[in-house]
């Protein structure tokens, strides 16, 4: 690989930094804003009236709370029915054809943020039936979530630290198993490949540090006012720009995996993506799942020589560059 901007882009060292400077950038923020000590009861469009529907609110009569725990568990069911087989797989799978929701792929992404939507109508039902009754308005659900701002904050915080956690932390393990940079961290790669030693110490750094993390968030036993005295002081100005750096460097961790070697080759008519893995031997022919043989186009190679390159279907792990064959392509020989 050529040393040019790609290769420092895509470094083991770039795509660490950036991923475990984007950890740092949220807690700072956290630190420094002032919701995260405020006292007044926090309030979120939608979230707040689907965490009031499900946690909070319950009328006294006994009735009314089975109607409202009915209501949202029936919420809930549909949510999960509709995401799956009404906006995964008609909506974006046969009416949009997006590539991303093929098959299972985006299913609980999508399930998730059908059950939030649906949540929130049927909070808006139950609204309807307290209105009707003409004695409940102090049970109305609004985005008003009945917890202060510092709670809301910590849940927060804690839920930025597990995700934000958990990608550097696979970013790091890739990056002790990837091969394109062989000189990098050669005795630190060969002792993380180890026997099992890879994977007792992913589950036990995650579990004790997520441990310690909430443990300190919640119990404030590190307050950063006492910390910081005035030394990296913030206004809102300031905030704003963190908050988009932790943005783009989120958007930085998306493009360094994208692999440079990837071609695609466009098609009216297509079903299944191969892969070119280019360490292994050339071939003509390659296999797809469904056990057949498909013809390889030839691709050029330096020198002027043409040569029909082995392809293989894609395998969880390093990937390596490749080029995708578009199958059932009516231009390949």
């Amino acid at each position: 690989m050529g040393k040019d901007f790609r290769y420092y882009f895509q470094h083991p060292w770039s795509r660490m930094i950036v991923a475990y400077l984007v950890i740092f950038f949220n807690f700072l923020i956290f630190a420094e804003d002032p919701v995260s000590h405020s006292q007044t009861e926090a309030n979120v469009i939608v979230v707040g009236n689907c965490f009031s529907f499900v946690t909070n609110k319950y009328p006294r009569g006994v009735g009314w709370r089975i109607l409202k725990v009915l209501l949202w568990l029936l919420a809930i069911l549909i949510g999960l029915i509709a995401g799956k087989f009404l906006f995964h797989q008609r909506l974006f799978g046969q009416l949009l054809r997006l590539k991303m929701f093929r098959e299972d792929h985006g299913s609980w992404m999508t399930m998730f943020f059908s059950t939030i939507l649906f949540l929130f109508i049927f909070s808006h039902i139950y609204n309807t039936i307290l209105l009707m009754d003409g004695n409940m308005g102090a049970y109305i659900i609004t985005d008003y979530m009945g917890i202060r701002n510092e709670s809301f904050m910590k849940l927060a915080a804690v839920g930025t630290w597990m995700g934000d956690f958990v990608t550097a932390w696979m970013v790091t393990d890739m990056m002790l198993q990837d091969k394109p940079y062989p000189d990098w961290g050669k005795s630190a790669r060969a002792f993380w490949k180890k026997g099992n030693i890879r994977i007792i110490l992913f589950w036990t750094v995650l579990f004790t540090l997520t441990s310690v993390v909430v443990l300190v968030i919640t119990t404030d036993w590190i307050s950063w006012d006492k910390l910081n005295r005035g030394f990296l002081p913030s206004d809102e100005v300031s905030r704003a720009f963190l908050a988009s750096f932790i943005l783009v460097f989120d958007l930085l961790i998306v493009m360094q995996q994208f692999e440079v070697g990837v071609v695609v080759f466009l098609a009216a008519d297509c079903s299944e993506i191969m892969h070119w893995d280019s360490s292994l031997p050339e071939t003509s022919v390659i296999h797809s799942p469904s056990s057949q043989s498909v013809r390889t186009p030839e691709l050029p190679r330096s020198g002027g020589s043409s040569t029909k390159p082995a392809l293989t279907t894609y395998a969880p792990g390093p990937v390596l560059p490749t080029w995708s064959f578009l199958r059932n392509n009516p231009a390949a020989p």
